[in-house]
């Protein structure tokens, strides 16, 4: 069968599962099979413009966006909260997956803005 892998979770996905992840099963009553068939294949054809998980985000590798605030913008520096003991290891793991996915990164050199959580 032909998989395809998530970058993030390293998770061969087939088509069979990819089709349940995007619910093809309730297709309409009314949709032929030359119709279902067809979805199937473009969908297929088109996977990676779907995320089947929280981590698989697209990213664009064309430019580096950049982030210009108002010139009269106040930075804002809210004291870090406490992560109840039985959430911590909830908070890790997702904190890691949003790491290994390139959505946060650990700061580098000082900073006028943060997270609450991190």
């Amino acid at each position: 069968p032909q998989v395809y892998s998530d970058p993030v979770t390293s998770t061969q996905w087939t088509k069979a599962e990819l089709f349940k992840q995007l619910k093809l099963h309730d297709l309409p009553p009314s949709m032929t099979d030359v119709e279902r068939k067809r979805l199937q294949d473009i969908l297929w054809e088109a996977r990676d413009c779907f995320s089947v998980n929280e981590a698989d985000i697209g990213k664009c590798n064309m430019f580096q966006a950049t982030i210009n605030p108002k010139p009269d913008a106040v930075p804002v520096w809210t004291p870090s909260r406490k992560t109840p003991y039985k959430l911590e290891p909830v908070m890790d793991e997702k904190i890691d997956t949003m790491m290994r996915a390139g959505v946060v990164e650990p700061l580098k050199g000082g900073s006028d803005y943060n997270s609450p959580v991190f």
